[in-house]
């Protein structure tokens, strides 16, 4: 009953925004490849194509923050898996890790310039695996939410957030499933801290050389 209301409510939602959305015509980039940014995550990164660079927003989906930036955001996204503030900034960090996966050999940017706030445009991002969003939904690394793009792809997302949950995936993980993904991050985390150290130590050590060995 609650996924017939879901339905109801957001195709109700994107009648309305398809007829807003007349007359806008879709381009479709291919060839493109994740560009370096600091505010990429999972469904919101900046894509360069040749010499251009843009950035783009995902249409229907919204993955977990990564950080505490927007901390009513995070809340409200953990509360629709129905985990903690905390798990909800892990499973972002694990969407993202999946997105860069996902994009890695190149992909292809579908869109009509709409405004996504920030410098972005929304955009459907598909690479040889398939869709983007469904990909993330599919996974349990993000809840159906968002801007519509006027097609019928929610109910096609609802099935795949259903069979998610029902296995068990990314968000809709047990207990026992969270707690080893919190001490797989926390391996994660002394890993880096180390290579960080290691680093920081080699550095120094170089810097207390005289400068004539520095130069052989």
């Amino acid at each position: 009953m609650k996924t017939a209301i879901r339905l109801f409510l957001a195709l109700a939602g994107t009648s309305v925004f398809a007829a807003s959305a007349a007359g806008q015509a879709w381009e479709t980039r291919e060839g493109c490849r994740l560009a370096a940014d600091d505010a990429n995550d999972a469904d919101s990164f900046r894509v360069s194509r040749g010499t251009e660079e843009f950035r783009v927003r995902l249409y229907w989906v919204d993955a977990c923050e990564t950080s505490w930036d927007f901390p009513d955001r995070v809340k409200e996204q953990a509360a629709y898996f129905g985990i903690t503030p905390a798990r909800a900034l892990l499973l972002g960090k694990e969407a993202s890790r999946r997105t860069e996966d996902f994009l890695r050999g190149g992909f292809a940017v579908a869109g009509r310039g709409e405004n996504a706030g920030n410098g972005r445009t929304y955009a459907n991002v598909t690479a040889g695996e398939g869709d983007l969003g469904e990909m993330l939904v599919a996974a349990g690394l993000a809840r159906i939410h968002g801007k519509h793009d006027g097609s019928g792809k929610l109910r096609n997302l609802l099935v795949l957030e259903e069979n998610a949950k029902r296995a068990g995936l990314g968000g809709w993980r047990s207990e026992e499933a969270w707690q080893e993904a919190e001490r797989a991050a926390a391996e994660r985390t002394k890993g880096l801290l180390a290579v960080f150290l290691l680093a920081a130590l080699a550095l120094a050590l170089y810097a207390a050389l005289p400068v004539r060995r520095r130069r052989k």
